[in-house]
Formats: structure tokens, C-alpha cells, sequence
């Protein structure tokens, strides 16, 4: 026999935002959103988990650079996950069995750059800190950092058009590196 679990929740998440534009090339942004992450874990009593809810907030702006040719991108975030899922304590490995552990917190900011096409080329980079840490957790020390969240990222990629007069028209290639540390 086959067991399903169905259930019904309601659930309200509001989203709202506000651009507000300076200037021709600069854009001034910030939004908030409460929104939901359906958790499929079990916990010990073989129930589903209760959904994570999520508060990110976020502020920023956007500018173009030489006279386009570049656009920059400067993003501060927070997110609050009031019910984080984790792993009971001296479980193995393989046990699939969780619960909601409490809450955690996100704070960071990130740094996009993207060119347009110059004699072919475009470039696409970013940056990215993040500083994830328990809030309040049945498992770890309130204030401590979570595992495998790294502080820094980055990347940057490079591809090449070949121009339409040329045979190899459409062709295009690229080359990317990327960056985890912390």
C-alpha cells in the first residue's frame, strides 16, 4: 500500500519594492519579501516539516558607465529563515531525518558588472561576501556561523562573437573562473 500525505495551508506573502531614478544612469532600489520554502523533510515522528519562512530585505543601485558600455551593479541583503531546517545530533550520515531548528540569519552584498559587446567581447564579473550565522538553534551556539557557507565568492567570464561578416558567424565561446573562499 502506498502512503501519501496531503494537506492544505494558506499562506500570505507580500512583496514590495521601490526603484527610484536619480538620474538617466543611475537607479536606486530597495525591496522586501516574505515568502515560503517548502520543506519535504521528516522528522523522528515520520511528520512533514513545517514550510521555512523567509524575510530577505534588500537595498541598492544600478549605474551605466561609459556611455554604457558598462553596467554596475551594488546589491545589501538580509535574510531572516525563521525555521531552518538541520539534522538531529548524532544521527549518521545517510539518516535522512531532520527537524526545525530555529532561525538564521544572512547578511552580505554583492558587486555585478556586465559589458556590452566591445569588438566582440563581453565580460560578466561579480562579488559576492555573505555572513551566515544561527540565530537561535536548538543544535548550535546562537551567534555562531553556519558550516559550508563560504564568505566570499566571485566570478568572472569572458566570451567572444564572432562578428556576422566573418565564415564562423554565431559562433561563440567562452572562458569563466570562479571563487570560493572562507
Amino acid at each position: 500500500r502506498l502512503h501519501s500525505d496531503f494537506y492544505t495551508k494558506n499562506a500570505f506573502s507580500p512583496r514590495v519594492g521601490l526603484v527610484y531614478q536619480p538620474s538617466k544612469n543611475i537607479s536606486l532600489f530597495t525591496s522586501y519579501t516574505n515568502s515560503f520554502e517548502l520543506n519535504t523533510a521528516r522528522d523522528t515522528f515520520n511528520n512533514i516539516l513545517q514550510p521555512s519562512v523567509l524575510d530577505p530585505y534588500e537595498a541598492g543601485f544600478k549605474t551605466n558607465l561609459f556611455k554604457s558600455l558598462l553596467s554596475v551593479n551594488v546589491t545589501a541583503y538580509l535574510i531572516d529563515n525563521n525555521n531552518a531546517i538541520q539534522s538531529y545530533p548524532n544521527l549518521s550520515a545517510s539518516d535522512a531525518r531532520r527537524e526545525a531548528g530555529g532561525q538564521t540569519r544572512s547578511k552580505g552584498i554583492e558587486l555585478d558588472l556586465v559589458s556590452k559587446n566591445i569588438h566582440g567581447f563581453n565580460i560578466i564579473g561579480g562579488y559576492s561576501y555573505n555572513d551566515t550565522r544561527y540565530r537561535k538553534s536548538t543544535l548550535y551556539v546562537s551567534g555562531s556561523k553556519i558550516l559550508y557557507t563560504p564568505n566570499h565568492t566571485a566570478n568572472l567570464n569572458l566570451y567572444y562573437a564572432v562578428p556576422q561578416k566573418f565564415v564562423l558567424k554565431g559562433l561563440n565561446a567562452g572562458v569563466g573562473v570562479f571563487y570560493v573562499g572562507d
